[in-house]
């Protein structure tokens, strides 16, 4: 059951990584003024929201056994300095999800009709993106490399 919920928690990052990409290319093109829509910046936010939670709740699910079979019986006994990288990770893990939040909400009140408005929240939009950038690929690196050491 654990290789399958790592398996699923791998996936929703995968998902992650795209609509997160997805999400900084179009909010590029709008702040230069191309050829992107309120409704598309929405649409990535919505599934980078979902795939975030997705993966935080998979990632939380799997960590009793994580902290059982991987790291109490070999990071803590032979690589110590991977519980330190597992620890940055989690704590970037919610900081994340409360940056992702942010931009959930920040989404979900962008004016429908005014171009303006909404411009005037890109800088703070485009701040989380950029944090969430940062976070999302550390995450990934570093559950990858985690993975490649011992999974569970």
């Amino acid at each position: 059951m654990a290789k399958l919920l790592l398996f699923l928690h791998f996936a929703a990052a995968v998902v992650m990584c795209g609509a997160v990409a997805h999400l900084a290319v179009r909010l590029w093109k709008y702040s230069r003024g191309g050829r992107a829509s309120l409704s598309h910046i929405r649409l990535h936010t919505g599934i980078l929201a979902v795939s975030y939670i997705v993966c935080f709740v998979l990632g939380a699910v799997t960590y009793p056994t994580f902290r059982v079979r991987v790291r109490h019986e070999y990071f803590d006994q032979a690589v110590r300095w991977a519980t330190g990288l597992f620890e940055v990770k989690e704590h970037l893990a919610t900081i994340g999800l409360a940056a992702v939040l942010g931009l959930l909400l920040l989404a979900w009140s962008l004016p429908k009709g005014s171009e303006q408005e909404a411009r005037r929240v890109l800088p703070f939009f485009g701040g989380l993106v950029v944090i969430l950038l940062a976070i999302i690929g550390y995450n990934v690196w570093s559950g990858w490399f985690l993975t490649t050491l011992k999974g569970v």
